[in-house]
């Protein structure tokens, strides 16, 4: 039986990655693992795949809140997502290959990329006239479809795929800068798209590992539970917030925690 206090902190922790994914479409899943390492026991093979369930959990459920707005596109997500579910086995392979302060360390070490990548990303359609390969049809409103877009979007699902079974995260971090990079659809529309990959990825990067691993219930739980609430709450505050705040403020929290597990993964190399 897990003590009350270690199960408030994982509510609180998951209200966290649930209002950050929201809030910024990529940074829940990001934020999971290392908030698990950082304020728990866990390794990170046991970590990933809570990370992940409260990752598909509150993205899911975010998703289902966007659809009547039209915003979600969901071609263009089956299409990343199929390619991140063949990736998504290979990646869980390989992390139980790997020790865990190795992957705790390239964890951080990605975790900084994925800061300086949010704070100078560009806005969506801003590079239209040089590499914008999905243009969204003036007529019928949806995306045309073309070879490089297509090329793009699958090797965005591939590397978000690999990236969700190896550290357990959605891969949102890279759907959201790929999005505003290849295409000119508006941001909250890549948001709740990214949402949707995040979601149908992380479920895949689950059942791979259900074949190798069990599921930490007793923390899986109060993460989840935590990760929905905390989604559902930052729904409505998450509209007024321009999305250069949000991406900002997250590369600024995503080098803090990056920082944060540097240290104390190089403290047990020294150990």
């Amino acid at each position: 039986m897990m003590p009350h206090s270690t199960e408030l902190l994982l509510l609180a922790m998951g209200s966290a990655v649930g209002a950050v994914q929201v809030l910024t479409g990529a940074g829940g899943g990001i934020l999971a693992l290392p908030l698990l390492l950082l304020g728990t026991s866990m390794r990170v093979q046991e970590a990933a795949p809570v990370a992940l369930m409260a990752v598909a959990v509150s993205a899911g459920v975010a998703t289902v809140a966007a659809l009547p707005s039209g915003l979600v596109r969901y071609r263009a997500a089956f299409m990343m997502a199929i390619f991140g579910w063949i990736a998504s086995p290979i990646g869980v392979w390989i992390a139980h290959k790997v020790p865990s302060n190795i992957l705790a360390l390239m964890f951080a070490m990605l975790m900084l990329r994925n800061a300086v990548a949010f704070w100078v990303q560009p806005a969506p359609g801003s590079n239209l006239a040089v590499s914008c390969a999905c243009l969204l049809d003036e007529k019928t409103g949806r995306l045309h479809w073309t070879w490089p877009c297509a090329r793009a979007l699958g090797k965005t699902g591939l590397t978000a795929g690999l990236l969700s079974g190896l550290l357990g995260v959605g891969g949102g971090f890279i759907i959201v800068p790929s999005l505003a990079k290849h295409t000119n659809v508006p941001m909250q529309s890549i948001v709740v798209t990214s949402l949707m990959v995040i979601c149908l990825v992380a479920l895949a990067s689950i059942g791979s590992t259900l074949l190798v691993a069990s599921i930490a219930w007793s923390a899986a739980i109060p993460f989840v539970a935590g990760a929905v609430i905390g989604g559902l709450l930052m729904r409505i505050p998450a509209r007024s917030i321009s999305p250069q705040t949000s991406a900002r403020a997250f590369a600024l929290l995503s080098a803090t925690v990056a920082c944060a597990l540097l240290f104390r993964t190089i403290r047990s190399f020294l150990a």
